[in-house]
């Protein structure tokens, strides 16, 4: 995952927002409106499972979900905040499997945004 983001960004250097995105497309004008003052920008709908918390196979308590999301995106990240992040985690893609966990490594900040 991170060797495609270095890619998009070496392939395209005059870019000024990347966006990734899966399946679902909402209204890409709102996340890119909203990544000024933002690194990176994410659609999110709240949680509405239940959560335990696991230990050794047994279950430890009830997350509560008021403070939980799922970040669906698309994602867009600022090119600078792209190119920030991806300098700061050098050594550590192999850890990184997911853009919450290379936001999370890279130490960018998110602004997350209610699924319409």
């Amino acid at each position: 995952m991170v060797a495609r983001l270095r890619d998009r960004l070496s392939a395209w250097p005059q870019a000024k927002r990347f966006i990734v995105h899966g399946d679902w497309h909402p209204p890409i004008d709102e996340v890119i409106n909203a990544t000024d003052g933002f690194a990176a920008v994410v659609y999110v709908m709240p949680v509405t499972d239940t959560c335990k918390e696991v230990v050794d196979g047994v279950i430890q308590r009830t997350v509560p979900r008021d403070d939980l999301a799922v970040a669906q995106g698309p994602w867009v990240f600022s090119h600078d905040a792209l190119a920030a992040g991806l300098a700061r985690i050098s050594g550590r893609e192999a850890d990184i499997d997911t853009l919450l966990t290379f936001c999370e490594v890279a130490q960018l900040r998110v602004r997350t945004i209610p699924r319409p």
